[in-house]
């Protein structure tokens, strides 16, 4: 309370303007500045003048009657306590001017002065009061988070405009005497409530993330704090995190896959110094015997390392053209270079060379039903690696004496093949990641290999816009069906290429 107290009194009767100040001066206890006016006009025009603390005001004023006078008053200055004083001893009538923002009233001829001060006091305290809860109402109404108060009931009677938005409402009575496990009966809890209050009656409060449903059924993740409040009822903060929630699952992915390189960088080191080092040991022994026991051996046994010494430096060019075709596919550099190919005869080729290096451990049975002689514009080293790996695997991953089935099929629009195998086949679980880098069936054991194989097919099979399904049986064999579909027409322009391709259905048959 200040001691000079400025009061504006609004009074058209001198006799009570008069009597209201001696009754200010018998109190003695404040130190004050009246400023009397006798009209509504005039005490809004001083309202603008100068600063008060408080405005005593009569009822009936020249300009203004009954309720008029308080609801000008509040208009012109409503941050200021107004006392209203009438002539009247009508409760209704004071208790329709509190209505009207009024903080108190007095009824003339009644006013003694501790009366008087204590309703001053009161009033200005009263007033102060609610200009900071006025203020706090509505910063939690244009509170950019989700604010809501619960009674003892766990029902909401107040949201703001974010809770609103957030829940996607737009009318806070669509959502004001539901409770809070009917408005999140989809958060997988069940009974919301059943799980809060524990803490709530431990801690004061609770909170937590889940799982929140929108009024046009739109899920999205919440942030949720409940906070028991002293004279009963909970207040209820929410904040959307489902963006977050999605940074924090990419974080946690790019976490994973950094970790599966680190893993596929070991892998990758392990495997290659384990393939090279088969050869090697070939290459090194061979060399080492033909200098120590070249001429006291047969012609025919010196023959034999040598060939050693060439398979296995054929071995360690297979395995490094392996890593650096799929290097370049990696990099977006492995060319694509289609020419004008007779299909047929380069898979009879090309299944003539494989049969040679299988000899009599397997046999390569090729069938090509109605496909006589076509030519298509297809990227020959492309295809090579696509077969070549294929059937490679089919006949590593199969008991000697069994045989592979090569299949070709060729339509306007694409060539198909199908490359069969009687093998150890592959794993349901191994099946969805076969494709990737360093990855080889759980059930290889023993048999040599990269992992690059599957990798750089299935890199070759994208250049050519084309598809590649597996089908598998552990113990029975493995079928892979590549569909490449044909390039209708090349633009050269300024020497680049441009592919133009024929569509291919989204199923292979």
């Amino acid at each position: 309370m200040q001691q000079d107290l400025r009061i504006l009194l609004v009074e058209d009767n001198p006799a009570d303007a008069d009597l209201l100040q001696e009754t200010l001066e018998e109190a003695g206890v404040l130190t004050w500045t009246v400023s009397h006016v006798e009209r509504l006009d005039a005490a809004i025009a001083a309202i603008h003048q100068e600063p008060f603390e408080i405005i005593l005001s009569d009822l009936s004023l020249p300009d203004a009657q009954g309720l008029e006078s308080v609801i000008g008053l509040r208009a012109a200055a409503p941050e200021l306590p107004i006392v209203v004083l009438t002539g009247l001893n009508n409760t209704d009538i004071g208790l329709a001017a509190l209505r009207q923002g009024a903080q108190d009233y007095l009824v003339k001829g009644q006013i003694q002065p501790e009366l008087l001060i204590r309703t001053i006091r009161y009033a200005i305290e009263r007033s102060q009061i609610q200009q900071v809860l006025y203020q706090q109402s509505a910063a939690m109404a244009a509170s950019m988070e989700g604010i809501a108060i619960l009674n003892d009931r766990q029902e909401y009677i107040y949201v703001n405009q974010a809770f609103l938005n957030l829940y996607g409402y737009q009318f806070a009575d669509d959502i004001l005497g539901t409770t809070l496990d009917a408005l999140h009966q989809h958060s997988g809890f069940g009974s919301l409530w059943r799980w809060v209050e524990p803490a709530i009656q431990r801690d004061g409060h609770w909170r937590g993330e889940l799982i929140a449903r929108r009024l046009n059924q739109e899920i999205f993740y919440q942030e949720l704090l409940i906070t028991a409040l002293n004279d009963g009822g909970f207040v209820c903060n929410v904040r959307d995190v489902t963006e977050r929630k999605r940074i924090e699952a990419e974080i946690l992915q790019t976490l994973e896959r950094e970790k599966e390189l680190n893993e596929l960088k070991s892998n990758f080191l392990s495997i290659v110094s384990h393939e090279f080092r088969t050869p090697l040991t070939t290459i090194l022994s061979s060399v080492e015997l033909l200098q120590k026991y070249s001429h006291q051996v047969s012609t025919e046994k010196n023959q034999l390392r040598f060939r050693h010494i060439v398979n296995g430096v054929k071995r360690m060019t297979h395995l490094l053209n392996h890593v650096l075709v799929f290097n370049q596919a990696e990099a977006g550099k492995l060319p694509f270079n289609p020419v004008l190919l007779d299909v047929l005869e380069f898979c009879h080729g090309l299944i003539e060379e494989m049969q040679l290096q299988a000899g009599d451990t397997h046999q390569i049975i090729f069938s090509h039903p109605g496909s006589q002689g076509q030519c298509y514009r297809l990227d020959e080293n492309l295809l090579r690696h696509i077969l070549t790996n294929l059937i490679s695997n089919a006949i590593k991953y199969s008991p000697s004496g069994s045989k592979v089935f090569v299949n070709l099929v060729c339509e306007p629009q694409a060539v198909h093949f199908s490359i069969a195998d009687q093998g150890i086949g592959i794993p349901p679980a191994d099946l969805e990641r076969l494709f990737s880098i360093f990855r080889r069936g759980s059930n290889v054991g023993n048999i040599p290999g990269t992992g690059l194989g599957l990798a750089i097919v299935h890199q070759c099979v994208e250049l050519h816009q084309g598809k590649i399904e597996v089908t598998s049986e552990v113990g029975k064999g493995t079928v892979f069906k590549v569909v490449v579909p044909v390039v209708a027409r090349l633009v050269e322009a300024e020497g680049v290429i441009s592919r133009k391709f024929m569509p291919v259905s989204d199923s292979i048959e």
